[in-house]
């Protein structure tokens, strides 16, 4: 189960196209196509991680007014 999780979130490899003969010198990498549900929680993640304080105020101000108005 994790490594299928952690497949799910780096996504697929795609290998980089052979080079031709007069491309040999370009070093090409291979990247990672994510899943777009993939996509989404890395988005969600890096969203709380910019704005956590943000949320976490807004959580505990909302806990505290209907606290106060129970």
């Amino acid at each position: 189960m994790i490594n299928w999780l952690k497949g799910w979130w780096h996504g697929k490899y795609i290998e980089p196209p052979k080079p031709n003969s007069h491309d040999a010198w370009i070093i090409m990498t291979g990247c990672y196509e994510k899943h777009w549900t993939s996509k989404l929680a890395h988005m969600l993640v890096k969203f709380y991680l910019e704005h956590w304080k943000f949320i976490w105020g807004s959580i505990v101000a909302i806990f505290c007014a209907s606290i106060k108005f129970l």
